[in-house]
């Protein structure tokens, strides 16, 4: 049975020539060319493939940037070159596959351009996805422990769970750019429910005053013209490879909302997973993160319920239940009760209320009885485990 897909692979396609001047508001600039011809592109999209302007003195280099739409967020795959920017959008950010789409749509540009057509009406109609269409972020995450160390790494995922207002900045677009998507997708299942702006124009500096959270990249030159912030931000400087705040005590609070016992063995953990085979890593860091918030999460979805109120089924779920279950170890009353409120958990409740209305209800194995003692099964063998295993092998 053929799957239906929820988006067209990608959206739409447009070559969009280096600006000479800064078109903010009015007269925006006109791609050269679109695909499929009737595709209308944001209509500031210059002002996010060159961040620079007023600036024009623009270096080639391949980056994603992010539209804000009703319908979710999308994508903007970009190579850019002297001759100008290809842009891709889609509601897809596979990284590997659209770089090289984008990389060899930008080579018919060049030298074909009715092979380019074909090119993208081909991708465009296949029946085949690379990947599953439920797999939204699918990036180069080995870039997020190449940037910060583990101590830094940790501050950062403690930022995103608490959903503060967070900008990394870096000289390199791409490494700006790929660093906060991979960062997101380490949280999965969970999802960031606030605005992402991968590359924020410098027009748009005023930006970072909101007072809702977010997460925006920033070029190293750009980042020191808006000093000093008035805003309580966390900051990661990809170039020196730290996180830290314009908040002395942001981080700190952070980090002592987190069960220590918990975050020890998280942190022991990525250390076994840095000492395998490069290969793994990707896969492995992945596998990591997931099954920690996994266990952080403790199945919420075996205390919602499916009643019938007046002729409707709705979801309805046991939050005073679902908390006790947090009182194993001390310290993780504090955590559920602060993250139990976050937009990131919510989303979450709400995805999970939506599947079990559309199956009519199903039956969800109970969490184990001693949730906290058991936190930290992976399916790999850790430091000690490794020692005690080399042993074994000697006696035999």
């Amino acid at each position: 049975m053929q799957q239906e897909w929820n988006h067209h692979l990608f959206e739409g396609c447009v070559f969009i020539q280096p600006p000479t001047e800064l078109q903010e508001n009015s007269n925006p600039i006109k791609p050269t060319f679109s695909f499929p011809s009737a595709f209308k592109a944001p209509s500031n999209i210059h002002l996010f493939l060159y961040p620079e302007l007023p600036e024009t003195d623009f270096l080639p280099s391949y980056f994603i940037v992010t539209f804000t739409t009703p319908s979710g967020t999308q994508y903007g795959h970009t190579l850019r070159t002297e001759d100008g920017s290809i842009c891709l959008i889609s509601f897809y950010c596979w990284e590997i596959f659209f770089r090289r789409v984008v990389i060899r749509s930008q080579t018919y540009w060049k030298n074909n351009f009715e092979g380019l057509e074909k090119y993208l009406n081909d991708i465009l109609e296949s029946p085949e996805r690379p990947l599953s269409t439920e797999k939204i972020l699918d990036m180069d995450i080995p870039i997020v422990v190449e940037k910060l160390l583990l101590s830094q790494v940790m501050l950062l995922f403690n930022s995103i769970l608490c959903e503060r207002r967070i900008i990394v900045v870096g000289s390199n677009y791409e490494t700006v750019t790929c660093f906060i998507l991979s960062a997101l997708e380490l949280i999965e299942p969970l999802s960031w429910p606030h605005p992402i702006v991968t590359l924020l124009p410098r027009c748009y500096s005023e930006l970072v005053d909101l007072p809702t959270p977010f997460i925006c990249g920033i070029s190293t030159y750009q980042f020191s013209l808006m000093q000093p912030l008035t805003n309580k931000v966390v900051v990661v400087d990809l170039d020196n490879g730290t996180t830290r705040s314009n908040d002395p005590l942001m981080i700190q609070q952070d980090k002592n909302l987190f069960p220590e016992f918990a975050t020890q063995y998280l942190r022991e953990s990525l250390k076994s997973v840095l000492m395998e085979m490069p290969k793994q890593i990707p896969v492995m860091l992945k596998q990591t993160f997931n099954q920690y918030i996994l266990k952080l999460l403790q199945a919420p979805e075996t205390f919602i319920s499916l009643k019938n109120k007046r002729g409707t089924l709705v979801a309805e779920m046991d939050m005073k239940k679902y908390k006790k279950t947090y009182n194993y170890k001390a310290g993780s009353r504090k955590f559920i009760d602060f993250f139990s409120t976050t937009g990131a958990f919510d989303q979450y409740l709400q995805k999970i209320e939506n599947e079990m209305l559309k199956g009519g209800g199903q039956t969800v194995d109970p969490p184990e009885p001693n949730f906290w003692d058991s936190l930290f099964q992976f399916n790999f063998p850790t430091d000690d485990l490794t020692k005690q295993r080399g042993k074994q092998y000697k006696m035999q």
